[in-house]
């Protein structure tokens, strides 16, 4: 396999404020230098270097603040509150959800940015609703923060029932399965990643597979 050297960046993960921009990686008898990113997209999802979400949420703000602008020419034209929301719940939700259960475990600021998006679109098209929570009853939908959570738990269930799912592998499995001894409180009900003892940090907790499990 041959290298681009123009095209060709590295990425690692860490925790540290510095950061090099620079590396060398020996190749035989010669060093090959790659450029360091802090982060960079996969599938549609940007991964910082910290495993933070900063930089995706950002990014899905952005993208869906510019798409209002269709949800307000709609409302000038006289279309209909239900087919604009048809248009909403088609056309810009979707990207406020895409890959959920990868970063569902973000700040409360970042999801109270993510919520005044939704809060925006039906005050365009319920301009008589006098708060968001009727906004919302109107709508027949849910807040981002609750519809979140659903598909978090969706997904959960699809991987459970299902042994050749992806990602079944990274399920939680009971303590004492595959010891051929007696464990101290074994009981088959606990689970190995159920257990807050056995989480350091809180990115351990809210991990989805853990979180939702």
């Amino acid at each position: 396999m041959m290298l681009t050297m123009s095209t060709t960046l590295k990425k690692y993960f860490h925790f540290a404020n510095c950061c090099h921009g620079y590396m060398d990686i020996n190749a035989g008898k010669e060093k090959i230098g790659f450029i360091c990113v802090t982060n960079y997209k996969l599938l549609g999802v940007y991964l910082n270097e910290d495993l933070s979400w900063n930089t995706h949420i950002d990014y899905i703000l952005k993208k869906a603040c510019k798409r209002l602008y269709s949800v307000r020419i709609l409302k000038r034209a006289g279309v209909a509150s239900l087919n604009i929301l048809k248009v909403y719940l088609t056309t810009i939700r979707p990207i406020l959800e895409y890959a959920v259960p990868v970063w569902q475990s973000i700040s409360d600021t970042w999801c109270d940015k993510l919520e005044t998006i939704q809060k925006r679109a039906l005050k365009i098209i319920f301009p008589f609703a006098e708060t968001y929570f009727e906004a919302l009853e109107v709508a027949g939908i849910d807040n981002l923060t609750d519809w979140r959570t659903i598909i978090c738990k969706k997904y959960m269930s699809r991987m459970k029932i299902s042994p050749n799912h992806p990602v079944h592998a990274l399920l939680p499995k009971n303590t004492g399965e595959n010891c051929n001894y007696e464990l101290r409180d074994k009981t088959e009900d606990v689970l190995l990643y159920q257990d807050f003892r056995f989480c350091r940090t809180k990115k351990t907790e809210n991990f989805f597979t853990f979180k939702y499990y």
